[in-house]
């Protein structure tokens, strides 16, 4: 009943479009009621559509692409309606080639591909062969299709957001040829089906255009799910670690001086620079062996390169350092003997003997059939979202750090929530042991240097808390225990050496002013000299859930001032010592857990002293 009136209205509506170029009207007002007559077609075609019962499909047999793959489109159209329907052209728009698409019967029955990512394998609805002549018009209760195989264009766009964010900072950049306002950018490739209906006065040519998608199967919940084609270059490309740290001492036939700053003082920090993940998991550096690594200097890369093209291809890694650095080996093959197949390659950085303290970048480069590619790509997908590719430059960052440490350190970590603390530790040329739990309740705990607690681990280990007496013991027997940061778990209980409680106290801005209250702590001295360029360079904050309320026998090392207006006044409880027995127990509140990972000098050179403290009585 609907279908008459609506084809009458898509008709009154060109005839206006045609008639609006004739009137005298100003270009901003033609614009507007031309964009507006635009809109109102689109809904007339589909509202016609609908009233027919007429469906149309377009799936391709894969979700992620290359440029210049190919790839079946099944276009199928469906009439669910009262009349027969009559389809005057299907054209697909982005691929390259035309693609003829000849509708024939549609027998077969739809299915979903296994697994959880974009199907690579061809087929998204599976059609018996032809059961019949070419058809130019579909009958009630009838479905049809045709699959032509196209071609994604050499040139093809990779599919990215247009939006970019450099580092850390608080602002993105757009390309110039944005669709600014829209999420991400409109998918290019199109199946456009033109249909004619019978109306009053004439037939009416109905098109329905649609984007071409792929249909996959999601997890037990989500079911069926869709994404638009997206393109992707052949070869992804991550590195890990992001940032590597290396002390100018160790590439140095001699120490490298002091810093020249006076300790203690209030110093206000620059502006933090910025910095530089993708297909799927990339690796994450892991704390080092018991056994011994490469030269202190040396610093190893992995490269994870992820084979999109759709058969068997031959590359080869390098990795593109600073002039007079060491690369070993300068290059290395990978093969790949299928698509979607990964391979992790490992290569060992070394300085340059002349290289000075600053930030060097190390990039990684794969080479195939005459093209290079330095990007890989994170997969973002959830069940409320479909899927979507953040890139990123196969870059990694390296640091040269003014940072000294003694030698021959073995540090004990009891991981909490979860940080990258240990592999910090590590490249200051620190043994790193695991503590489990079988350690904190009978282990040999004597043989390490330090203790170190992660973030919030007497939340996380009931052993921890369980075994705190024996911390407390190796403290009592002359060692150091560094304890980060907790929550309110930790007021479950007497867990330091004397009473204490955490408080709220934080300080959120990372410029905030801190006064060092003993400038000759060994805290603040040995080995490395800390004053006003440590605080220097900090990001999101300087640190939280300070200790409050605690025992006169802890001591307060720093103040911090935070400017902000609704928590104004020195706040003290972000580093705290208490001397307990031979050795040294230590709160820290500050978030050298968020600062380490970003390559922040003076929290490289803090930790530093921290971990040395009971080697500090012998200096």
């Amino acid at each position: 009943a609907t279908l008459a009136p609506l084809l009458a209205g898509l008709h009154a509506t060109r005839v206006m479009r045609a008639q609006l170029r004739t009137l005298t009207l100003d270009e901003q007002a033609r614009a507007e009621i031309g964009f507006r007559l635009i809109q109102k077609e689109r809904e007339f075609q589909q509202a016609a559509l609908l009233a027919n019962g007429v469906r149309v499909e377009a799936l391709a047999d894969n979700g992620v692409v290359v440029p210049g793959q190919t790839t079946k489109v099944n276009v199928i159209i469906a009439n669910r309606g009262a009349a027969e329907v009559s389809v005057r052209q299907i054209k697909f728009d982005g691929f390259d080639g035309a693609g003829a698409c000849t509708l024939t019967p549609f027998s077969g029955a739809f299915f979903f591909p296994g697994g959880g990512r974009p199907s690579t394998s061809s087929g998204q609805a599976a059609a018996a062969a032809p059961s019949g002549p070419p058809m130019t018009s579909v009958k009630k209760d009838q479905v049809a299709h045709c699959e032509p195989t196209l071609a994604i264009p050499s040139s093809a766009r990779v599919t990215e957001p247009y939006w970019h964010r450099q580092g850390e900072a608080g602002r993105y950049t757009f390309d110039a040829d944005a669709p600014f306002g829209r999420p991400f950018r409109p998918t290019t490739f199109y199946v456009q089906a033109t249909f004619a209906f019978p109306a009053p006065g004439g037939g009416e040519e109905v098109i329905e255009g649609l984007p071409v998608e792929h249909r996959y199967e999601g997890d037990v919940l989500s079911g069926e799910k869709r994404t638009e084609l997206l393109v992707v270059p052949p070869f992804s490309v991550r590195v890990s670690p992001e940032i590597a740290i290396v002390p100018a001492a160790s590439i140095r036939s001699t120490p490298s001086p002091a810093p020249s700053s006076a300790a203690g003082g209030r110093g206000r920090g620059a502006a933090p620079a910025g910095g530089g993940r993708g297909r799927g998991a990339a690796p994450v550096a892991a704390p080092p062996a018991a056994a011994p690594g490469p030269p202190p200097a040396d610093r190893e890369i992995r490269v994870t390169v992820v084979n999109d093209t759709p058969a068997a291809a031959d590359s080869v890694v390098k990795l593109d350092a600073p002039q007079g650095w060491t690369v070993t080996p300068a290059e290395q093959p990978v093969k790949f003997t299928r698509s979607d197949e990964s391979q992790t390659v490992r290569f060992q950085v070394k300085p340059a003997s002349t290289a000075m303290v600053g930030e060097y970048h190390v990039r990684a480069v794969v080479s195939s059939a005459g093209q290079t590619f330095d990007r890989g790509y994170q997969v973002i997908e959830y069940p409320h979202i479909r899927r979507a590719h953040i890139y990123d430059a196969a870059d990694t960052t390296l640091k040269v750090i003014d940072v000294r440490t003694p030698a021959n350190m073995t540090i004990g970590y009891v991981m909490g929530v979860g940080d990258q603390v240990p592999p910090a530790i590590a490249q200051l040329g620190m043994k790193v042991e695991m503590i489990t739990a079988d350690d904190l309740a009978w282990g040999n705990l004597s043989r390490f240097d330090a203790i170190v607690t992660g973030v919030r681990a007497y939340e996380r280990r009931d052993d921890l808390r369980a075994n705190n007496s024996r911390l407390l013991e190796y403290v009592f027997n002359g060692g150091t225990a560094i304890v980060q940061y907790n929550k309110f778990e930790f007021n479950d209980a007497q867990f330091g050496p004397y009473p204490a409680k955490v408080s709220m106290n934080r300080v959120t801005d990372e410029f905030a002013p801190v006064q060092i209250l003993d400038a000759h702590d060994p805290v603040f001295t040995t080995p490395n000299e800390i004053g006003d360029a440590a605080w220097k360079n900090w990001v999101q904050e300087r640190g939280l859930y300070f200790l409050g309320e605690k025992d006169s026998r802890y001591r307060d090392l720093v103040a911090i001032e935070d400017p902000f207006p609704y928590n104004k006044g020195d706040k003290t409880g972000a580093l705290v010592e208490a001397i307990y027995g031979r050795g040294r127990w230590v709160y820290v509140g500050l978030n050298l857990w968020r600062q380490l990972p970003v390559g922040t000098d003076g929290a490289y050179q803090l930790l530093a002293n921290l971990l040395s403290l009971g080697k500090a009585g012998a200096r």
